[in-house]
């Protein structure tokens, strides 16, 4: 099965998961472990059935960590730090995303971790994403820990990925975690 179709296959299996806010809250307590060691950590705003991180991004900004956010703007993706997360700090954009409503990016090699939403992922610590590729073109070059999360519905065998799809060093489901053993 090529991407296209895996992709779509994949988010039909998401629209159909249920108690997506308590596993949300299982992979958030995980996360919380695993980032609040670190100073500066980009996270995501959920769309629409992703794992929901509010409830980690809430707890990281209150132990005074640097939480960075998302934004896009065309075919790029920039982050921005946050110190809250309603409005009018955050607003929707035009795919009816929450993300920072601030234009001063921050340099992605001050970045210690990046926790990355996908559609899918596999045993093999790649990802699938939604098509556009912002994640793999904004992570080349980054040595940063890349922490991928899905519900654990959605971690398979293998997906189908190419060379230039930049790989997790950790996946976190709401039943497991995985490390990349390379």
């Amino acid at each position: 099965m090529d991407k296209k179709s895996f992709r779509k296959a994949a988010i039909e299996l998401l629209n159909k998961i249920d108690n997506k806010e308590v596993k949300s809250q299982t992979i958030c307590d995980d996360l919380f472990s695993l980032c609040s060691n670190y100073e500066n950590i980009a996270l995501y705003m959920a769309m629409e059935n992703e794992v929901n991180l509010d409830p980690l991004i809430l707890k990281l900004l209150n132990i005074n960590k640097h939480v960075l956010i998302p934004k896009t703007d065309k075919e790029e993706m920039r982050f921005v730090e946050i110190t809250n997360i309603n409005h009018p700090e955050t607003v929707f954009n035009k795919y009816h995303i929450r993300e920072p409503n601030s234009n001063i990016f921050v340099d992605k090699n001050k970045t210690d971790v990046f926790v990355i939403p996908g559609v899918a992922f596999d045993r093999l610590m790649n990802r699938l994403g939604r098509g556009k590729g912002f994640y793999d073109r904004y992570l080349i070059n980054t040595n940063s820990l890349k922490i991928g999360v899905c519900f654990d519905e959605l971690l398979f065998e293998e997906i189908p990925h190419r060379s230039h799809d930049i790989k997790m060093d950790i996946i976190v489901t709401n039943k497991r975690k995985l490390a990349n053993p390379i």
